[in-house]
């Protein structure tokens, strides 16, 4: 549907990209926020995401290796850089970085299989578990700066962006969709419904997405006492419990920030929350068991110097995203705390929806 008038709820990360991704295509894009841009309520924000190629699975890699071409294209039609290719290493269980290896071969990604020995002495700043991959491909992006990217290309193409104006409800049509907000309603061609952990309060029973859970997580940027090359970080082992008895072997993962930290975080650990009433403070117990865990495996760091974020996470009972659509309705959800990387691909998929186009497969 070349010309489309299409909605955009949400102006995160998945929405801003979307919103890139239609206006190039020659949509007439209205992007409704319900915070102001560049919030930090939600799950873009910071200046540190881990970006890899390395997945268990061949779709998961293939997917990476098509998002590294368009965060190139999104860096060259801003102007900006948003990632840095310093790295990313996989230890732990050896079954998983087995697996990584063995994926990451036969789609032809560079890659070396590192004894713990080896790691240990190129990464002294970390202690390393058994048996490592590292790919070179890998490293971090700047989320905050990748939204206001991502929106500022979207206006100059001609998007209306409209903060401080939550989408009350929606009237689906055969159709169409009209969105209603305080200042009004309007009706479009197609809704894209990329709300982060609101998209089910929003949507509620007139789309089943099948169910997610939200839960408050909480990393902390740690200063090194060393200089020495750091990667990001994939750690898989027993770790803290997960919430909802989630199977996932990741424990920890990790990634350098440009101010000069190293931000770490356990993986799927959170509280469930509400995301209109989360708790305004860390929580000192969680805090502790993060800073005992960086005692244990990063004698490169200073444990007693952490800055502790929180974000949060919407998760499907796979982890695989919701990528679907629903009538004149697309739904882009439930990342699962893995999703940054993938930005500028999920944004080019639910603009194929809009158009008709099929979604993509993760199996």
């Amino acid at each position: 549907m070349p010309g489309s008038k299409v909605a955009v709820i949400g102006a995160g990360a998945m929405g801003a990209a979307t919103a890139w991704q239609l206006t190039a295509r020659g949509h007439d894009v209205v992007v409704f926020e319900q915070f102001e841009r560049l919030h930090d309520r939600g799950s873009s924000h910071g200046s540190a995401r881990v970006f890899r190629l390395a997945y268990p699975t061949a779709p998961w890699v293939q997917f990476a290796i098509e998002a590294l071409t368009l965060w190139r294209d999104l860096e060259e039609d801003a102007g900006v850089s948003l990632l840095d290719q310093f790295g990313a290493l996989d230890h732990g269980i050896p079954a998983c970085t087995q697996s990584i290896s063995d994926t990451l071969s036969a789609a032809g990604v560079s890659h070396e299989v590192l004894s713990q020995d080896a790691a240990q002495e190129r990464f002294p700043g970390m202690k390393i578990d058994g048996q490592a991959v590292f790919h070179p491909q890998g490293g971090g992006v700047n989320a905050t700066a990748t939204v206001n990217s991502l929106l500022t290309v979207a206006e100059s193409r001609g998007a209306d962006f409209r903060e401080r104006e939550p989408v009350e409800h929606l009237t689906i049509n055969s159709d169409s969709v009209v969105v209603h907000t305080a200042n009004g309603s309007a009706e479009f061609d197609r809704v894209v419904v990329t709300a982060g952990s609101w998209v089910q309060k929003l949507i509620g029973a007139s789309v089943d997405i099948g169910s997610t859970v939200v839960t408050q997580e909480q990393p902390a940027t740690f200063q090194p006492t060393i200089d020495a090359d750091w990667p990001a970080f994939i750690h898989y082992a027993p770790g803290p419990p997960k919430t909802n008895t989630l199977i996932d072997p990741v424990s920890h993962y990790g990634l350098p920030t440009p101010e000069g930290g190293f931000k770490i975080g356990e993986h799927h650990t959170g509280i469930i929350v509400d995301p209109d009433q989360r708790p305004d403070d860390a929580d000192p117990a969680r805090l502790a068991r993060l800073q005992e865990h960086v005692q244990e495996w990063f004698p490169g760091l200073d444990s007693a110097s952490a800055a502790v974020e929180t974000c949060l996470y919407t998760t499907t009972p796979s982890t695989d995203f919701i990528i679907e659509a629903h009538g004149p309705v697309i739904v882009g959800g439930g990342f699962s705390g893995h999703g940054f990387k993938f930005v500028p691909r999920v944004g080019a998929a639910l603009a194929d929806l809009v158009e008709g186009k099929p979604a993509p497969r993760f199996h």
